[in-house]
């Protein structure tokens, strides 16, 4: 029986408001309208940056995990044919032997001939 792939989970995603982002202004840079708007930009960059990478990450992923779906289900559905195939060799190999069994107890000496060779398969 093939396994069920267990589907790969997402990483957490980057908000603006954490403090990665958000880091302390300097004293200088507080002061200076230019080197603010500065800061504020490249923390922006390095957010826009971020939530890209996670985006195409969860994209990644979500492919990922719909192939290996799809793969087991293939997987899964071969297998059922040859259990189904498998089981139904064995009843009818199963009933056979009971029509064996049956007509040597009949005192048919064929039968006890043939049932002797199947079971030393």
């Amino acid at each position: 029986m093939p396994v069920k792939p267990i589907p790969k989970t997402f990483s957490r995603e980057p908000l603006r408001e954490d403090s990665i982002y958000n880091p302390p202004m300097s004293f200088f840079t507080c002061i200076s309208k230019k080197k603010k708007q500065a800061f504020i930009d490249e923390n922006d960059e390095k957010f826009n940056l971020d939530y890209k990478k996670w985006l195409e990450e969860c994209d990644k992923i979500s492919s990922d995990n719909s192939i290996a779906a799809a793969l087991y289900s293939e997987e899964f559905e071969k297998w059922e044919k040859e259990k189904n195939e498998f089981l139904r060799n064995k009843e009818e190999f199963n009933k056979r032997i009971d029509e064996l069994f049956a007509s040597y107890r009949e005192g048919d000496k064929d039968a006890s001939e043939i049932l002797m060779q199947m079971i030393q398969m």
